[in-house]
Formats: structure tokens, C-alpha cells, sequence
């Protein structure tokens, strides 16, 4: 994935890296040192649960949205893909609860470009997030709302039925209170068809928080990142949990940055869960939870399905034209099996028989 340039040309024009003499974007030293020193301090902040992000807005903006904008474009690409038909519709209205600058907001306007009219409703507890928010999406052309509120039971009370989607941008962690009561309560104020996507960072306590939801809440549709609303089976491995990793393209800005910190910039890592209501599962789909090994004589890999971590292989002596994708899926990749040959519940074989199909 890339970030778009038009995104990256409001980032930059925030952050005041200005363009240069022969059209390209001009770096100071003194500036990139300065956001470099603030991105360390918000980290740290993050690390100690304190959350600086209105205090060092600029080394957010550098760092964490343009990352946290793709993430939510790429949930969205995966969702357009299994449930096309749940989505075609022609107006959204949208809630980026938490919104911070506005990740959740500019995401969903790249991926839904093709609505004619999208309602965006942005809140947060900072007047100066909100002001930044607003600037970022008058850049981008996107009209939104804002406004200064705490998001609890009582808000989404008042709003009842009214949004086809709230997004949780990594802003569950930041909420107090009762984390799940706030989400049964986000899920009444979907309209039909209506989803929640909540996005956490790939970290061991957001994940198992939200592979957790399904065995809490029942009477919910959990469309991704698993078609089932069974009990996640990793929950039955003590040090396991689900995130995902996407490979992107660096901006040249944030290349620049990390010089000198050294961080692993290659993946887009995070956790998610989108909820549907009035949105039916998708039937026959199954999500690669694993990467594909290559062994002796075969290649093996796991699917979930319906709860079950479930242990796939085909022989090698089995590739044919039906299943020859095969060698092309990664973990994260949707797959649908046909004339899968079950060894025993938790294990299938791949055939020469069997048709194996990607889906995104």
C-alpha cells in the first residue's frame, strides 16, 4: 500500500516541511530533529498509558496518521471485496470517535470515494485535536463536523439509528470506563445495514481485548477479520493473539525521520474487529491465520472456521491447476476451499481436486 499524495502533500504542508527550489519538499536538519525528539517522547507516552497527542500534535501527525489512514483503507478494501453487496449504497453518514487529526475520516473517504455523499461526525475531548482535524479535512476537500464531547452510553443514547458507520481509530485504549458497555451501545446507534470497525495496535493486550468481544457479546454479526461469531480459538493458546501485517511504501518524509530512530517502518502492524448489524456473514470464506510453510513434501498452513484453528496441507504430488494460487497466498489472505478432503476436524487435504480460490 501507498499513502496517496495528495495526503502526504497536506501532511507535509502541516508540518511545515515546505517545497523546495527545484519542486521537490525541502527538509530543515533543525525541524526533522525536533519531530524526532517529540515522537520519542510520544512514545514513551504511549508506552506509560499517558496519551501526549494533543501536547506533541505534529510528531502524531508525522508518525502514527499516515500509518493509521491505510490501515483503516486497507479493513475497508477487504469489507468492499466479501460483503460487495451489504455495501451498495449511495449515502453514509460516518462517526470517527476519538478522531483525533482525522485518520478514521480520511480512510474512509479514500476508500469510499465512490459515495456521492458522505456525513462525517468527528469527536474528541481536545479543542486543539478538533481545530487540526478540521484544517487536515478542508485540505483534502472533506467536509466534516467536529465537536468537543466524551464519548459514552449517554452520547450514543441521543444518537439512535442514525450512522451506517462508526469508526474506533486506535481510540478504544483511551476511553475509561466500560469499554464493552460503550460498544453495545455504539452498535444501537447503527442504522441497517450498519458497522463498527475498531482498529487497536498490534500489541498482546489490545488483541486478546478484542478476540475476547466475541465471546462477550452475542446477537452480533462479526464480519472480520474472521466469518464466524464463535469464541476465537487462539484465545485456547496463553501467549498467542491476532493481528496483521501489510507491507507499504514509506514517504520520503518519515524515511527521513527514522534515520535516527531506527525503527521498523516496513509492516503496517494492527489488530481489528468490524461488527455488522443487519449484515449477514459471509458463508464459505476463511481467513489464512498463518504464513504458508514450505516442508518436505508439502506446504502447510491454518485457516479459522467457525472457532477452529484448522490445519491445512497439500502434497506436493497434489498441485494442479486447481489449486496452484496456493503458492501465491500469505497470512491475512481470504480464501474460499472446494472439495476439500477432511482428514479429521481440525485438519483438511488439499487435492489435486481441490479448488482453491482467493478472494483479497
Amino acid at each position: 500500500m501507498e499513502l496517496p499524495v495528495e495526503v502526504e502533500e497536506v501532511i507535509l504542508k502541516m508540518l511545515d516541511l515546505g517545497r523546495g527550489e527545484r519542486g521537490g519538499y525541502s527538509f530543515p536538519p533543525q525541524r526533522i530533529d525536533v519531530l524526532r525528539k517529540e515522537i520519542v517522547t510520544l512514545t514513551q507516552g504511549f508506552r506509560a498509558n499517558e496519551h501526549l497527542e494533543d501536547k506533541f500534535p505534529d510528531a502524531y501527525l508525522a508518525f502514527n496518521f499516515p500509518t493509521n489512514v491505510l490501515k483503516v483503507q486497507s479493513i475497508l478494501e477487504k469489507l468492499k471485496t466479501i460483503y460487495c453487496r451489504e455495501l451498495k449504497f449511495l449515502n453514509a453518514n460516518v462517526l470517527d470517535v476519538g478522531c483525533g487529526d482525522g485518520a478514521g475520516t480520511v480512510g474512509f473517504f479514500l476508500g469510499f470515494k465512490e459515495l456521492k455523499d458522505i456525513s462525517f461526525l468527528g469527536v474528541d475531548v481536545s479543542f486543539v485535536i478538533l481545530e487540526r482535524f478540521k484544517r487536515l479535512a478542508d485540505l483534502l476537500g472533506i467536509k466534516v463536523r467536529a465537536i468537543k464531547a466524551k464519548v459514552d452510553k449517554n452520547f450514543f443514547k441521543k444518537e439512535k439509528g442514525k450512522f451506517n458507520f462508526i469508526i474506533f481509530s486506535n481510540s478504544l485504549g483511551e476511553i475509561e470506563g466500560d469499554k464493552l458497555g460503550i460498544i453495545k451501545s455504539a452498535a444501537l446507534s447503527l442504522s441497517e445495514p450498519g458497522f463498527i470497525i475498531i482498529i487497536e495496535p498490534a500489541l498482546k493486550s489490545n488483541s486478546r481485548f478484542l478476540m475476547e468481544l466475541k465471546s462477550i457479546l452475542k446477537g452480533y454479526n462479526f464480519l472480520l477479520p474472521c466469518m464466524h461469531n464463535q469464541p476465537c480459538p487462539l484465545l485456547r493458546l496463553k501467549n498467542e493473539w491476532c493481528y496483521h501485517s501489510i507491507p507499504w511504501i514509506v514517504p520520503e518524509y518519515l524515511e527521513i525521520i527514522n534515520r535516527k530512530l531506527f525503527r521498523d517502518l516496513r509492516y503496517l502492524k494492527f489488530s481489528y474487529l468490524v461488527m455488522g448489524r443487519g449484515v449477514q456473514l459471509k458463508d464459505g470464506a476463511f481467513l489464512v491465520i498463518s504464513p504458508v510453510w514450505k516442508e518436505k513434501g508439502r506446504k502447510r498452513f491454518f485457516i479459522c472456521r467457525d472457532g477452529k484453528r484448522i490445519e491445512c496441507f497439500r502434497p506436493d504430488k497434489e498441485k494442479s491447476a486447481n489449486n496452484q494460487i496456493l503458492d501465491k497466498i500469505i497470512k491475512g489472505n481470504y480464501i474460499e476451499l472446494k472439495n476439500v478432503f477432511c482428514k479429521s476436524e481440525n485438519i483438511y487435504v488439499i487435492k489435486k481436486e481441490t479448488i482453491v480460490e482467493r478472494i483479497t
